[in-house]
């Protein structure tokens, strides 16, 4: 399967499936992979790694023409998972609650960040502690205050995931707000050229950032691969 260089593709994937799905998907990782997942103190957050894992192994598969088995990932000090073996092609991806977001795209590097759009307590501390003044102020004076604060907050987490800066440097990161709408982000109040992108899949935001304008094209399932095959 080929991807085209003009082209951000953003797939997304379900994350509750059936017990013997989710035994066939496990067998796709590794034994670090592994490893991380059960670290996990509850199941539920355990599954869900397991299934968004092995379905990055599977998308990447069909682009790289190797079984997901046999992908290998390097990581950055930070935990960024990388493709040492094919540095241009590039991939985030995020999950939350019960949906997967994987964005792969070529040459340039791509953030994206998901998040349920859940009821946020104490939204106003919160806003304080992690955002800056005049985000908390837009918050503060916005008639939907949970949907902008999740605007802020995907958008801002897909860019220092993107970069594989972390959220350490949260702080130096800001939004730019005009006509009641985010137009663009500062890095220390020095405004960067990159291009932004929220999509909204039912109850969830989502946000993308690279810094090569693209066109954007979402896929919503795997084509129904039979993993039997592909654990033998």
């Amino acid at each position: 399967m080929l991807l085209d260089p003009n082209l951000i593709t953003v797939w997304s994937i379900n994350l509750h499936v059936l017990d013997a799905e989710l035994q066939s998907l496990e067998q796709l990782l590794s034994s670090i992979e592994k490893a991380r997942a059960d670290r996990y103190k509850f199941d539920t957050h355990r599954y869900r790694f397991i299934v968004a894992r092995a379905n990055l192994r599977l998308i990447l598969s069909k682009y790289l023409n190797l079984p997901p088995q046999e992908i290998k990932f390097s990581y950055t000090p930070k935990g960024k998972p990388f493709l040492a073996d094919y540095p241009h092609l590039q991939f985030n991806l995020s999950h939350s609650q019960d949906l997967a977001v994987y964005a792969l795209t070529w040459n340039s590097a791509v953030g994206i960040d998901l998040e349920y759009q859940k009821d946020i307590d104490g939204l106003r501390s919160l806003s304080e502690r992690f955002l800056s003044k005049a985000e908390s102020q837009i918050i503060q004076t916005s008639s939907t205050p949970q949907h902008t604060f999740y605007k802020i907050w995907t958008l801002k987490e897909a860019y220092l995931k993107g970069t594989g800066y972390g959220l350490g440097k949260l702080s130096e990161v800001s939004t730019i707000w005009g006509n009641g709408e985010i137009i663009g982000l500062t890095i220390n109040n020095a405004p960067i050229d990159w291009m932004i992108y929220q999509f909204y899949p039912n109850s969830y935001i989502g946000s993308l950032v690279s810094p090569i304008p693209k066109a954007i094209a979402f896929q919503a399932n795997l084509d129904n691969i039979n993993l039997d095959n592909i654990n033998k």
